[in-house]
């Protein structure tokens, strides 16, 4: 049951368009590319819904919830919980009278018949409140956090396939890890973290070590770090006795 709370919680229809957008933000930075998934996710819910709908209608009912719990309509935490409890409404997405009673409340603060029945007006109404919120200050800060946070992930995923690789090169030239810098593979990897991080990846190896590092995003003042010993964290790289490693 906790399981399933944190799950509610989180999967909130904003997390879920944050990440599509995320990803799809990585490949084209064309606002009109925002513009289209912001509405499609915002029309999810296409077709009426309403009190004991069929199941078939499962998933635009579980959009439906995420959207009234986002929109503080579906209560506390506590209340979900007594919910789950009482009757798995939301963790079956079935549309029953806690659903029915959010309906309303949405309704009728949106100047909509409260009648409980997602027609066309709370449709509509839905999709616009759904995409103001996507162009609200909030959610374009949290576009960048996610950003940002994503972009740390795939610097430090790039130099984890680094060392990898470092060992592939080291047992192919006769353990020496000498080339680890230079390598063709070594290269593209290097390129597509700095694509990312816009920072020159720092790399220095010799016959028996090497030492790889890149600056964050989050943070140009911080540079993640990864060497032959097995380390992997913040750090910089060093030469301690002529000895390529990661260091403060």
């Amino acid at each position: 049951m906790k399981n399933y709370l944190t799950i509610l919680l989180t999967s909130i229809f904003a997390f879920s368009f944050l990440w599509n957008y995320t990803d799809t933000n990585a490949q084209s930075s064309n606002n009109s590319d925002f513009k289209t998934l912001a509405t499609k996710a915002c029309s999810t819910v296409s077709h009426p819904l309403y009190y004991g709908v069929s199941t078939k209608m499962r998933n635009e009912v579980s959009f439906l919830q995420q959207f009234l719990f986002q929109k503080g309509y579906l209560g506390t935490s506590t209340d979900i919980v007594a919910n789950i409890k009482e009757g798995n409404e939301l963790k079956l997405s079935i549309f029953g009278a806690y659903t029915l009673a959010a309906v309303k409340k949405f309704q009728k603060d949106n100047n909509v018949p409260a009648t409980g029945t997602v027609g066309p007006l709370t449709r509509s109404k839905i999709t616009s409140v759904c995409l103001s919120y996507y162009n609200s200050p909030e959610f374009q800060k949290s576009i960048e956090v996610a950003r940002v946070k994503a972009s740390d992930a795939a610097i430090k995923a790039g130099l984890a396939n680094m060392r990898a690789q470092a060992e592939l090169i080291y047992d192919q030239s006769n353990n020496s890890y000498a080339s680890v810098c230079t390598d063709a593979q070594s290269l593209k990897v290097f390129q597509q973290i700095q694509n990312v991080s816009s920072s020159t990846v720092k790399c220095v190896s010799n016959a028996t070590a090497y030492a790889i590092s890149s600056v964050l995003k989050s943070d140009q003042s911080s540079n993640y770090c990864v060497d032959n010993s097995g380390f992997s964290g913040l750090g910089v790289v060093q030469q301690k006795n002529s000895v390529p490693t990661c260091g403060e």
